[in-house]
């Protein structure tokens, strides 16, 4: 046996084992396992609904640790702020009150999404308002039902131990694909929107420091227009992006970072909602009980001045660059 043969079984042997590795390795599903959509059911506690949800791969962040979402509260009809019920944790005064919970942690290698539109179920398989927008700019067309109609999905992958968020995402847009029947194309288009600058004197929101382990997420509460109609919202920690998530999903516009601010920051604001304001935090959009409303009983602080004065944030209209997305047709799914 010479010496080129005698490398060539060595070099066989080492190969091999790395080989047959490779050949065994699982294919990543695209898929559920098991997964049921059904009508939205109100459940929940008197005077409280249940909204939200998401997917948990095994590379999410755990439940309360850093960079997890966390949970979302959202008062309507409440007392106003400093009346001894602000803040989204505080008490629901009036008849009109209504509280707006985030759902339990869903487990790992699942999906699961609690009174959630189309629309929304489409935003979070697409991450469309993830960079900025509303969701009404970046995701138009399709029947009437898709923004009305709230589902219940419950889904859950074939190998939940080893299937990560970017994988349970696709699935979830095979998933609402195969049971809405859904069809849509990309396209991009120039839109009114928003520039967010720092005003004049720089920001006047408190930084956190690195080490905080204060958690984030963003409170809202609606006081009763009856009492003066005021606003607040409330993040511990909060970053530009998450302030630009909550301010396009309240102004329905998008909105481009020109602030050149990268920390963490103690955000609050307190204004008189008007007229074009969305209901909800972060895009959604909550149908509140009769009588409970955004829009102000009489004039007072705007966001667009709140935002100013309160945090040193400014925002400047411009026309605004969207890759957007439309549904051509969609079909309400069969209960499975």
């Amino acid at each position: 046996m010479n010496r080129s043969t005698r490398i060539a079984i060595v070099a066989a042997l080492l190969i091999a084992p790395v080989m047959m590795a490779f050949s065994y390795q699982p294919q990543a599903s695209t898929t559920f396992e098991v997964a049921t959509i059904k009508p939205y059911t109100d459940s929940g506690p008197t005077g409280a609904v249940i909204v939200g949800g998401g997917c948990r791969g095994v590379d999410s962040p755990a439940p309360g640790g850093p960079g997890a979402p966390a949970p979302t509260t959202v008062t309507i009809g409440g007392p106003p702020p400093g009346a001894g019920g602000g803040g989204g944790a505080g008490p629901v005064g009036g008849p009109a009150g209504g509280r707006a919970f985030g759902p339990p942690a869903t487990p790992i290698g699942r999906c699961v999404f609690t009174r959630m539109n189309l629309k929304q179920l489409i935003n979070y398989a697409y991450r469309l308002t993830a960079m900025g927008g509303s969701l009404d700019q970046l995701l138009t067309g399709g029947p009437g039902w898709i923004s009305s109609d709230a589902f219940e999905v419950e889904a859950k992958a074939e190998d939940t131990a080893h299937t990560t968020q970017d994988q349970l995402r696709v699935m979830l847009q095979n998933l609402l694909t195969e049971r809405f029947k859904l069809k849509i194309h990309r396209e991009k288009k120039e839109t009114q929107g928003f520039d967010l600058t720092v005003a004049k004197g720089g920001p006047k929101m408190k930084t956190v420091e690195s080490d905080d382990k204060t958690p984030g997420g963003m409170s809202m509460s609606f006081g009763n227009p009856a009492s003066g109609g005021m606003a607040s919202v409330n993040s511990p920690r909060a970053t530009v992006a998450s302030i630009i998530t909550f301010l396009s999903g309240r102004l329905g516009r998008a909105i481009q970072d020109k602030t050149g601010l990268s920390g963490v920051y103690n955000f609050g604001l307190q204004w008189t909602p008007g007229e074009g304001e969305s209901q909800g935090l972060g895009g959604f959009l909550l149908q509140p009980s009769p009588g409970a409303t955004a829009t102000a009983s009489e004039p007072g602080v705007s966001i667009f001045t709140a935002l100013q004065e309160q945090a040193g944030l400014r925002l400047e209209s411009t026309k605004v660059q969207i890759d957007a997305m439309v549904i051509d047709s969609a079909e309400k799914p069969d209960q499975q």
